[in-house]
Protein backbone atom coordinates (compact mmCIF):
# COMPACT_ATOMS: atom_id res chain seq x y z
CA UNK A 1 0.00 0.00 0.00
CA UNK A 2 1.58 3.45 -0.71
CA UNK A 3 2.13 6.71 1.77
CA UNK A 4 -0.38 8.55 1.66
CA UNK A 5 -1.82 11.59 3.61
CA UNK A 6 -4.22 10.05 5.84
CA UNK A 7 -4.93 12.14 8.80
CA UNK A 8 -5.20 15.73 7.62
CA UNK A 9 -5.47 18.16 10.21
CA UNK A 10 -7.91 19.89 9.62
CA UNK A 11 -6.35 21.55 5.81
CA UNK A 12 -3.72 22.70 7.76
CA UNK A 13 -5.34 26.15 8.89
CA UNK A 14 -3.81 26.26 12.22
CA UNK A 15 -0.41 25.89 11.24
CA UNK A 16 -0.93 28.02 8.32
CA UNK A 17 -1.90 31.18 9.90
CA UNK A 18 0.58 30.39 12.82
CA UNK A 19 3.75 30.37 10.54
CA UNK A 20 2.07 33.41 8.42
CA UNK A 21 2.07 35.78 11.66
CA UNK A 22 5.49 36.29 10.81
CA UNK A 23 5.33 36.80 7.25
CA UNK A 24 4.48 40.52 6.50
CA UNK A 25 1.23 42.45 5.52
CA UNK A 26 -2.02 40.92 5.70
CA UNK A 27 -2.02 40.17 1.95
CA UNK A 28 0.65 38.11 2.16
CA UNK A 29 0.40 36.17 5.46
CA UNK A 30 -3.11 35.30 3.61
CA UNK A 31 -1.71 34.20 0.59
CA UNK A 32 0.95 32.07 2.32
CA UNK A 33 -2.11 30.49 4.55
CA UNK A 34 -4.27 29.63 1.53
CA UNK A 35 -1.32 28.40 0.10
CA UNK A 36 -0.88 26.03 2.94
CA UNK A 37 -4.40 24.83 2.81
CA UNK A 38 -4.40 24.00 -0.87
CA UNK A 39 -1.28 22.32 -0.17
CA UNK A 40 -3.50 20.51 2.32
CA UNK A 41 -5.97 19.32 -0.27
CA UNK A 42 -3.38 17.45 -2.36
CA UNK A 43 -2.68 13.88 -3.07
CA UNK A 44 0.64 13.06 -3.11
CA UNK A 45 1.41 10.09 -2.29
CA UNK A 46 4.21 11.82 0.14
CA UNK A 47 3.37 10.64 4.07
CA UNK A 48 2.00 13.55 5.99
CA UNK A 49 1.63 13.85 9.77
CA UNK A 50 1.80 9.91 9.81
CA UNK A 51 2.00 8.68 13.77
CA UNK A 52 5.81 7.15 13.68
CA UNK A 53 6.32 5.68 17.43
CA UNK A 54 9.14 3.26 18.77
CA UNK A 55 9.10 -0.16 20.27
CA UNK A 56 9.93 -0.31 23.60
CA UNK A 57 8.94 -3.40 24.47
CA UNK A 58 7.06 -6.34 23.30
CA UNK A 59 5.66 -9.96 24.27
CA UNK A 60 3.01 -12.22 22.60
CA UNK A 61 0.19 -9.95 24.15
CA UNK A 62 1.49 -6.26 25.13
CA UNK A 63 3.24 -3.92 23.84
CA UNK A 64 5.20 -0.88 25.37
CA UNK A 65 5.27 2.04 22.27
CA UNK A 66 6.96 5.66 22.72
CA UNK A 67 4.35 7.92 20.80
CA UNK A 68 4.86 11.29 19.91
CA UNK A 69 2.36 14.15 21.10
CA UNK A 70 0.19 14.83 17.81
CA UNK A 71 -3.60 16.20 17.91
CA UNK A 72 -4.97 12.43 17.82
CA UNK A 73 -2.48 11.22 20.65
CA UNK A 74 -5.23 11.70 23.79
CA UNK A 75 -8.21 10.38 22.07
CA UNK A 76 -6.67 7.59 20.41
CA UNK A 77 -5.05 6.24 23.73
CA UNK A 78 -8.89 4.77 24.40
CA UNK A 79 -9.08 3.38 20.45
CA UNK A 80 -8.09 0.03 19.22
CA UNK A 81 -5.30 0.68 16.82
CA UNK A 82 -3.69 -1.26 13.62
CA UNK A 83 0.13 -0.98 13.90
CA UNK A 84 1.95 -1.42 10.90
CA UNK A 85 5.92 -1.57 11.11
CA UNK A 86 8.61 -2.85 8.23
CA UNK A 87 8.06 -6.48 8.61
CA UNK A 88 4.21 -7.03 9.88
CA UNK A 89 1.16 -5.52 11.07
CA UNK A 90 -0.78 -6.17 14.16
CA UNK A 91 -3.49 -4.31 16.29
CA UNK A 92 -3.47 -2.89 19.78
CA UNK A 93 -5.82 -2.04 22.31
CA UNK A 94 -6.89 0.83 24.43
CA UNK A 95 -3.23 1.73 26.59
CA UNK A 96 -3.45 0.33 29.85
CA UNK A 97 -0.63 2.47 31.16
CA UNK A 98 0.36 5.62 29.79
CA UNK A 99 3.85 7.48 31.47
CA UNK A 100 4.50 10.38 29.45
CA UNK A 101 5.37 9.43 25.92
CA UNK A 102 5.50 5.90 26.58
CA UNK A 103 2.08 3.73 26.31
CA UNK A 104 1.40 0.32 27.13
CA UNK A 105 -1.31 -1.94 25.35
CA UNK A 106 -2.53 -5.23 24.58
CA UNK A 107 -1.07 -6.49 21.07
CA UNK A 108 -2.10 -9.39 18.98
CA UNK A 109 0.17 -10.04 15.59
CA UNK A 110 -1.93 -9.85 12.55
CA UNK A 111 0.83 -10.88 10.25
CA UNK A 112 4.31 -11.19 9.37
CA UNK A 113 7.00 -10.99 12.17
CA UNK A 114 6.99 -9.30 15.65
CA UNK A 115 8.70 -5.65 15.81
CA UNK A 116 11.69 -5.61 17.47
CA UNK A 117 12.75 -3.66 20.64
CA UNK A 118 14.45 -0.62 20.03
CA UNK A 119 15.24 -0.73 16.04
CA UNK A 120 11.67 -0.54 14.68
CA UNK A 121 9.58 2.14 13.41
CA UNK A 122 6.45 1.85 13.54
CA UNK A 123 2.96 3.35 12.44
CA UNK A 124 -0.53 3.90 13.93
CA UNK A 125 -3.56 3.91 12.48
CA UNK A 126 -6.71 3.18 13.12
CA UNK A 127 -8.19 1.91 9.56
CA UNK A 128 -7.03 -1.75 11.52
CA UNK A 129 -6.41 -4.08 8.37
CA UNK A 130 -3.72 -3.63 5.79
CA UNK A 131 -5.03 -4.48 2.28
CA UNK A 132 -8.24 -5.56 1.09
CA UNK A 133 -11.94 -7.24 2.61
CA UNK A 134 -10.28 -10.80 2.45
CA UNK A 135 -8.31 -9.44 5.51
CA UNK A 136 -11.42 -10.01 7.68
CA UNK A 137 -12.51 -13.21 5.26
CA UNK A 138 -15.01 -11.43 3.41
CA UNK A 139 -15.48 -12.46 -0.64
CA UNK A 140 -15.20 -9.64 -3.25
CA UNK A 141 -14.30 -8.99 -6.25
CA UNK A 142 -11.93 -6.03 -7.80
CA UNK A 143 -14.43 -3.80 -10.70
CA UNK A 144 -13.38 -1.02 -13.17
CA UNK A 145 -15.84 1.15 -14.92
CA UNK A 146 -15.41 4.44 -16.82
CA UNK A 147 -15.32 7.31 -15.19
CA UNK A 148 -15.04 11.26 -16.81
CA UNK A 149 -11.25 11.52 -16.53
CA UNK A 150 -10.95 7.60 -16.84
CA UNK A 151 -10.71 3.74 -15.63
CA UNK A 152 -12.18 3.70 -11.73
CA UNK A 153 -11.55 0.90 -9.61
CA UNK A 154 -13.33 -0.61 -6.87
CA UNK A 155 -14.18 -3.44 -4.68
CA UNK A 156 -17.60 -5.02 -5.01
CA UNK A 157 -18.85 -7.30 -1.91
CA UNK A 158 -21.93 -9.14 -4.06
CA UNK A 159 -25.20 -8.97 -2.08
CA UNK A 160 -29.19 -7.54 -2.14
CA UNK A 161 -30.58 -5.07 -4.57
CA UNK A 162 -29.26 -2.63 -1.57
CA UNK A 163 -25.74 -1.14 -2.68
CA UNK A 164 -23.64 0.60 -0.14
CA UNK A 165 -21.33 2.91 -1.82
CA UNK A 166 -18.28 3.83 0.18
CA UNK A 167 -16.31 6.62 -0.11
CA UNK A 168 -13.13 7.43 1.51
CA UNK A 169 -11.46 10.33 2.81
CA UNK A 170 -8.69 12.69 1.85
CA UNK A 171 -5.63 11.23 0.75
CA UNK A 172 -6.66 7.76 2.34
CA UNK A 173 -7.53 4.54 0.42
CA UNK A 174 -10.59 1.68 0.12
CA UNK A 175 -9.09 0.26 3.38
CA UNK A 176 -10.74 2.45 5.56
CA UNK A 177 -14.03 0.75 4.65
CA UNK A 178 -12.80 -2.91 5.73
CA UNK A 179 -13.40 -2.60 9.64
CA UNK A 180 -17.13 -0.91 8.18
CA UNK A 181 -17.76 -4.06 6.02
CA UNK A 182 -16.86 -6.21 8.80
CA UNK A 183 -19.37 -4.69 10.88
CA UNK A 184 -22.23 -4.98 8.33
CA UNK A 185 -21.37 -8.83 8.08
CA UNK A 186 -24.17 -10.82 7.76
CA UNK A 187 -26.59 -7.92 7.05
CA UNK A 188 -27.24 -9.18 3.00
CA UNK A 189 -26.03 -6.07 0.99
CA UNK A 190 -24.47 -5.09 -1.61
CA UNK A 191 -21.34 -2.57 -1.13
CA UNK A 192 -19.06 -0.87 -3.71
CA UNK A 193 -16.00 0.44 -2.37
CA UNK A 194 -14.93 3.36 -4.46
CA UNK A 195 -11.64 5.23 -5.22
CA UNK A 196 -11.89 8.35 -6.91
CA UNK A 197 -9.75 10.74 -8.90
CA UNK A 198 -5.96 11.40 -7.35
CA UNK A 199 -6.14 8.18 -5.47
CA UNK A 200 -3.22 5.73 -6.13
CA UNK A 201 -3.94 4.00 -9.99
CA UNK A 202 -6.78 6.27 -10.15
CA UNK A 203 -6.69 9.20 -13.00
CA UNK A 204 -4.95 12.24 -11.80
CA UNK A 205 -5.57 16.11 -12.04
CA UNK A 206 -3.00 18.54 -12.97
CA UNK A 207 -2.78 19.95 -9.22
CA UNK A 208 -3.71 16.78 -7.47
CA UNK A 209 -6.45 18.66 -5.38
CA UNK A 210 -9.52 17.71 -4.40
CA UNK A 211 -12.39 19.99 -4.07
CA UNK A 212 -14.84 18.53 -1.26
CA UNK A 213 -17.20 17.24 -4.08
CA UNK A 214 -17.06 19.99 -6.47
CA UNK A 215 -15.38 17.93 -9.28
CA UNK A 216 -14.96 14.18 -7.67
CA UNK A 217 -19.07 14.03 -7.22
CA UNK A 218 -18.57 13.11 -10.97
CA UNK A 219 -16.56 10.00 -10.05
CA UNK A 220 -19.27 8.84 -7.62
CA UNK A 221 -21.91 8.98 -10.67
CA UNK A 222 -19.86 7.09 -12.03
CA UNK A 223 -19.82 4.30 -9.61
CA UNK A 224 -23.70 4.78 -8.87
CA UNK A 225 -24.02 4.16 -12.46
CA UNK A 226 -22.06 0.54 -12.80
CA UNK A 227 -24.15 -0.10 -9.47
CA UNK A 228 -27.08 0.72 -11.44
CA UNK A 229 -26.17 -1.62 -14.38
CA UNK A 230 -25.25 -4.62 -12.09
CA UNK A 231 -28.90 -4.68 -10.12
CA UNK A 232 -28.61 -1.81 -7.65
CA UNK A 233 -32.49 -0.76 -6.71
CA UNK A 234 -31.67 1.58 -4.25
CA UNK A 235 -28.19 3.63 -2.80
CA UNK A 236 -27.16 3.97 0.57
CA UNK A 237 -24.26 6.39 0.55
CA UNK A 238 -21.44 6.26 3.27
CA UNK A 239 -19.00 9.24 2.94
CA UNK A 240 -16.24 9.22 5.47
CA UNK A 241 -14.17 12.66 6.33
CA UNK A 242 -13.63 14.30 2.65
CA UNK A 243 -15.69 11.50 1.62
CA UNK A 244 -18.94 13.14 3.56
CA UNK A 245 -18.29 16.05 1.31
CA UNK A 246 -17.90 14.17 -1.89
CA UNK A 247 -20.85 12.01 -1.03
CA UNK A 248 -23.19 15.50 -0.09
CA UNK A 249 -21.82 16.64 -3.14
CA UNK A 250 -23.54 13.93 -5.09
CA UNK A 251 -26.62 13.87 -3.87
CA UNK A 252 -27.23 17.36 -4.06
CA UNK A 253 -26.35 16.42 -7.84
CA UNK A 254 -28.77 13.26 -8.14
CA UNK A 255 -31.04 13.18 -5.06
CA UNK A 256 -32.99 10.48 -7.41
CA UNK A 257 -30.17 8.35 -7.23
CA UNK A 258 -30.17 8.30 -3.06
CA UNK A 259 -32.33 6.32 -0.59
CA UNK A 260 -30.11 7.92 2.94
CA UNK A 261 -26.65 8.83 3.55
CA UNK A 262 -24.59 7.63 6.82
CA UNK A 263 -21.72 10.23 7.15
CA UNK A 264 -19.14 10.14 9.61
CA UNK A 265 -16.95 13.42 10.66
CA UNK A 266 -17.95 15.05 6.80
CA UNK A 267 -16.01 17.59 5.64
CA UNK A 268 -19.40 19.50 4.83
CA UNK A 269 -18.24 23.21 5.14
CA UNK A 270 -14.34 24.31 3.68
CA UNK A 271 -15.39 27.42 5.30
CA UNK A 272 -16.29 26.10 8.07
CA UNK A 273 -13.56 23.86 9.06
CA UNK A 274 -11.20 26.71 8.21
CA UNK A 275 -12.63 28.85 10.31
CA UNK A 276 -13.06 26.48 13.30
CA UNK A 277 -9.03 25.36 13.00
CA UNK A 278 -7.75 29.33 12.45
CA UNK A 279 -9.13 29.65 15.91
CA UNK A 280 -5.87 27.97 17.28
CA UNK A 281 -3.26 30.49 15.79
CA UNK A 282 -6.12 33.58 15.24
CA UNK A 283 -7.74 34.30 18.71
CA UNK A 284 -11.36 35.60 18.01
CA UNK A 285 -10.09 38.73 19.94
CA UNK A 286 -7.42 39.70 17.83
CA UNK A 287 -7.25 43.09 16.14
CA UNK A 288 -6.90 41.35 12.56
CA UNK A 289 -8.24 37.80 12.89
CA UNK A 290 -11.61 38.20 11.07
CA UNK A 291 -9.80 40.57 8.19
CA UNK A 292 -7.19 38.03 7.96
CA UNK A 293 -9.60 35.10 7.99
CA UNK A 294 -11.75 36.36 5.53
CA UNK A 295 -8.59 37.89 3.22
CA UNK A 296 -7.56 34.01 3.54
CA UNK A 297 -10.71 32.23 2.42
CA UNK A 298 -10.63 34.52 -0.56
CA UNK A 299 -7.71 33.45 -1.68
CA UNK A 300 -8.21 29.48 -0.95
CA UNK A 301 -10.82 29.94 -3.89
CA UNK A 302 -8.24 31.57 -5.97
CA UNK A 303 -4.94 29.10 -5.11
CA UNK A 304 -7.39 25.63 -5.71
CA UNK A 305 -10.44 26.71 -7.82
CA UNK A 306 -12.90 25.70 -4.72
CA UNK A 307 -16.64 27.33 -4.98
CA UNK A 308 -16.74 27.72 -0.98
CA UNK A 309 -20.12 28.49 -1.10
CA UNK A 310 -20.64 25.57 -3.60
CA UNK A 311 -19.33 23.13 -1.22
CA UNK A 312 -20.77 24.87 1.62
CA UNK A 313 -23.26 21.45 2.26
CA UNK A 314 -24.16 22.56 5.73
CA UNK A 315 -25.40 26.06 3.98
CA UNK A 316 -27.33 23.93 1.36
CA UNK A 317 -28.59 21.70 3.57
CA UNK A 318 -32.40 22.99 2.32
CA UNK A 319 -31.39 20.64 -0.29
CA UNK A 320 -31.53 17.95 1.51
CA UNK A 321 -34.51 15.23 1.73
CA UNK A 322 -33.36 11.87 2.81
CA UNK A 323 -32.70 10.14 6.23
CA UNK A 324 -28.88 10.98 7.56
CA UNK A 325 -27.22 8.79 10.08
CA UNK A 326 -24.53 11.04 11.28
CA UNK A 327 -21.86 10.67 13.24
CA UNK A 328 -18.92 12.52 14.80
CA UNK A 329 -16.50 12.60 17.61
CA UNK A 330 -15.65 16.04 19.97
CA UNK A 331 -12.19 15.17 19.97
CA UNK A 332 -11.71 15.42 16.04
CA UNK A 333 -8.43 16.96 15.21
CA UNK A 334 -8.85 17.35 11.48
CA UNK A 335 -13.32 17.78 10.96
CA UNK A 336 -14.01 19.74 14.04
CA UNK A 337 -16.66 18.35 15.60
CA UNK A 338 -19.32 21.51 15.40
CA UNK A 339 -18.90 21.19 11.73
CA UNK A 340 -21.30 17.90 11.92
CA UNK A 341 -23.09 19.37 14.70
CA UNK A 342 -24.65 22.12 12.84
CA UNK A 343 -25.36 19.74 9.68
CA UNK A 344 -27.70 18.31 12.63
CA UNK A 345 -28.77 21.88 13.81
CA UNK A 346 -30.30 22.88 10.28
CA UNK A 347 -31.31 19.27 9.10
CA UNK A 348 -32.63 17.88 12.63
CA UNK A 349 -35.91 16.87 10.77
CA UNK A 350 -33.80 14.39 8.22
CA UNK A 351 -30.10 14.01 10.80
CA UNK A 352 -30.27 10.92 13.19
CA UNK A 353 -26.69 12.46 15.44
CA UNK A 354 -24.60 10.76 17.17
CA UNK A 355 -22.18 12.44 19.20
CA UNK A 356 -18.88 10.41 20.38
CA UNK A 357 -17.55 12.12 23.34
CA UNK A 358 -14.32 12.16 23.09
CA UNK A 359 -13.55 10.72 20.22
CA UNK A 360 -10.79 11.45 17.46
CA UNK A 361 -11.40 11.62 13.67
CA UNK A 362 -13.10 8.50 12.18
CA UNK A 363 -12.62 6.84 15.62
CA UNK A 364 -15.98 5.32 16.31
CA UNK A 365 -15.21 1.93 15.31
CA UNK A 366 -12.00 1.97 17.35
CA UNK A 367 -13.60 3.26 20.33
CA UNK A 368 -16.77 1.15 20.43
CA UNK A 369 -17.43 -1.56 17.57
CA UNK A 370 -20.14 -3.25 19.30
CA UNK A 371 -22.22 -0.02 19.58
CA UNK A 372 -20.88 1.20 16.24
CA UNK A 373 -22.07 -2.23 14.03
CA UNK A 374 -25.91 -1.68 16.09
CA UNK A 375 -26.34 1.72 14.69
CA UNK A 376 -25.04 0.81 11.51
CA UNK A 377 -27.91 -1.66 11.39
CA UNK A 378 -30.67 -0.16 12.90
CA UNK A 379 -30.29 2.53 10.53
CA UNK A 380 -29.71 0.52 7.33
CA UNK A 381 -32.62 -1.78 8.37
CA UNK A 382 -34.99 1.70 9.04
CA UNK A 383 -34.08 2.93 5.07
CA UNK A 384 -34.14 -0.04 3.60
Amino acid sequence: MAAVKKFPRGLGIAAALGGASAAGSSVSMAWYAAGIVADGLKVTGIPDETLDVGIVDVTSDQIVLDVPELPDRVPDQRAHLGLRWSTGYGHVGPATVIAGRRETRPFALFEGDKPQVGDAVAVLEPFMYPRDPADVGIAFEQVSYPGPLGELAGWHVKGSPTWIVMVHGLGATPAEFIRVLDALRGEGHSALVVTYRNDEDAPRTADSIIRAGQDEFADIAAAVDFAKANGAQKIVLFGSSMGGAISLAYTMHAPENVAALILEAPAASVRDIVSLRSGEALPSGGRFAGALLKLTLRFIGLRTGIDLNGVDYIARAGELGLPILLIHGTADAAVPFPVGERLYRIRPDLVEFHRIEGGGHVRAWNLDREWYSATLRRFLRRVT
